[in-house]
């Protein structure tokens, strides 16, 4: 199997594994299930069924989508106007899950979404729903530079903070590494370096040349909402830098932290298992967390995808995305019609 589609199996079996405890606490986790599980279970509180991946798998398949359509040389902007155009598509679809910081960037229907929410909420909203799709560049194939570039556009399409930037691009570039064989830490380390450097550095320029301010209309400039990105952009990196630093400091002492749906805390937690020896052990601790659970196993899925760890194949051939759209059908079991459609353009 490819690191490219075991990567993608890695997000959706962990995802469709935290689907069951998601929002639970551990305690009512333990009570349920003394012994712990290793299959797919009910219990989703948006009635996925058993096997059944949720919005993490379906974003990370429609960037797949999307990307499939943008010729390798064209500009940012194409890639960025694709992922759009399939994020729009999906949601339009009426999925079960949908993040509240995703559904507001997306109802303006144009690539300044992303940006006037984050504004609006005083450069405070830093979800993890960037994050949770963040490795979908990585699966397709792009890497260097490109997958830097696409992955930090694509994340801030919707979750724009230097926080959620910074965390997709880290994700990415390990990635990168880990399926090169590069030592874990080391390649933790590096990933965060690259991402760092980046952040402080060509970010911005990236969003000018993605259109990321451009209006519903498809041409017009929100001058104004460039300019305060821009006023605030310093300062937030700052944090974003010290805090990320922080956290994956913490994460390669393998300490866990909190089950929230914050960027930081999610990368942090998927980092502090993404060395365990079995794919289980990646995924299993935090879909036993409960919180958040689905995209904290989703992340730490695709790290243990792109080392090439072995996936239970009870779950790689059962696993299914959860919803009907764009061209998807809910019933189709995902490695299958992941072959058979990722390899071209998507309908």
């Amino acid at each position: 199997m490819t690191y490219h589609l075991n990567t993608l199996l890695g997000v959706a079996v962990a995802d469709a594994l935290g689907a069951a405890t998601e929002f639970k606490d551990a305690a009512d986790i333990q009570a349920r299930w003394p012994d712990g599980f290793t299959t797919f279970q009910w219990g989703s509180p948006f009635n996925f069924e058993p096997g059944e991946a949720t919005d993490d798998t379906q974003m990370t398949l429609a960037t797949l989508f999307a990307l499939r359509v943008v010729p390798p040389a064209a500009p940012l902007h194409c890639a960025a106007e694709a992922a759009l155009t399939r994020y729009l598509r999906w949601a339009e679809a009426d999925p079960p899950d949908i993040g509240v910081q995703t559904r507001l960037a997306l109802r303006a229907r144009s690539p300044v979404g992303g940006l006037r929410g984050w504004l609006a909420t005083e450069c405070e909203a830093a979800g993890n729903g960037g994050l949770m799709r963040a490795a979908a560049p990585f699966i397709h194939g792009l890497r260097g530079e490109a997958l830097t570039q696409i992955t930090a556009v694509t994340t801030a399409l919707t979750h724009p903070d230097p926080r959620c930037v910074l965390g997709s691009v880290l994700l990415a570039a390990l990635l990168e590494r880990l399926s090169a064989g590069q030592a874990y830490a080391p390649a933790v380390r590096d990933a965060l370096d690259l991402a760092v450097t980046y952040l402080t550095s060509r970010v911005l320029d990236d969003f000018d040349r993605a259109g990321l301010y451009v209006g519903a209309d498809g041409h017009t400039t929100d001058t104004e909402t460039r300019r305060v990105v821009h006023v605030n952009w310093k300062a937030e990196t700052a944090l974003a830098v010290d805090v990320t630093s922080r956290a994956v400091s913490d994460a390669l002492r393998g300490e866990l932290c909190g089950t929230s749906g914050y960027t930081v805390t999610t990368l942090q937690n998927a980092l502090a298992t993404g060395h365990a020896g079995t794919y289980l052990d990646v995924v299993l601790p935090h879909v036993l967390r409960g919180g958040d659970s689905d995209t904290i196993a989703a992340v730490a899925g695709a790290i243990a995808g792109a080392r090439g760890l072995d996936i239970p194949e009870d779950l790689a051939s059962t696993v299914r995305a959860g919803h009907h759209w764009d061209g998807w059908d809910r019933r189709w079991l995902l490695r299958e019609a992941a072959s058979r459609t990722l390899g071209r353009a998507a309908p």
